[in-house]
């Protein structure tokens, strides 16, 4: 359920662009942040970092955007978050307690710390290169293509890094506790009647 609420910004934009323009799609996703930030809040009885980011930066970016009438704001509001979750993941070798891809996936997988890391500075890199593949097309191609990009590549490269990362630790995967049977009841009964 988080992942569509995750991708809820995204879909809106896309969707409001096709109908409108870049315009009409900014302030519907400055909407959707909103409502993504407050509604997992009320589901889930906290707020989520990641969507607080979102918000502020669409706010930010998006709210230039409208007020000067120019869509380089809101262009550049990807690269930024990229470029901040690849500091944060960074940052997380040298404060907190642990990883911020253990945080993230530590009750998934049980790795040795050596591997740890490695992941961690794995999603640094994949964040860094979504940030410099954003300035990329943004720069370069036509502001469809850029939507185009935002929509279907940024989430079709987060879904092949996270199914590549799968492949290579599925051995790692934590395995359920198995549930001890229940008690028959006419078990239960005959061994209390015996005391």
């Amino acid at each position: 359920m988080k992942i569509v609420i995750d991708l809820l910004p995204a879909v809106v934009f896309f969707a409001f662009y096709a109908w409108g323009d870049i315009y009409t799609a900014t302030t519907a996703v400055i909407v959707a942040c909103v409502l993504q930030t407050f509604g997992y809040r009320m589901t889930a009885g906290n707020y989520d970092k990641a969507h607080l980011l979102t918000l502020v930066l669409a706010l930010v970016f998006g709210g230039a955007t409208l007020a000067l009438r120019d869509p380089e704001f809101i262009k550049a509001k990807p690269t930024l978050i990229y470029g901040l979750m690849a500091l944060a993941f960074l940052g997380s070798h040298v404060f907190g307690r642990e990883l911020m891809v253990k945080r993230l996936l530590g009750k998934v997988f049980v790795l040795p710390a050596p591997l740890w890391t490695r992941l961690n500075l794995a999603w640094v890199a994949f964040f860094i290169v979504q940030a410099g593949a954003n300035v990329l097309v943004a720069a370069n191609f036509s502001e469809v293509i850029w939507v185009n990009f935002k929509t279907f590549g940024d989430v079709g490269l987060m879904l092949v890094f996270m199914l590549v990362q799968f492949f290579f630790l599925r051995g790692y995967i934590v395995e359920p506790e198995p549930e001890e049977p229940a008690a028959d009841v006419a078990e239960v009964a005959d061994g209390q009647s015996g005391d």
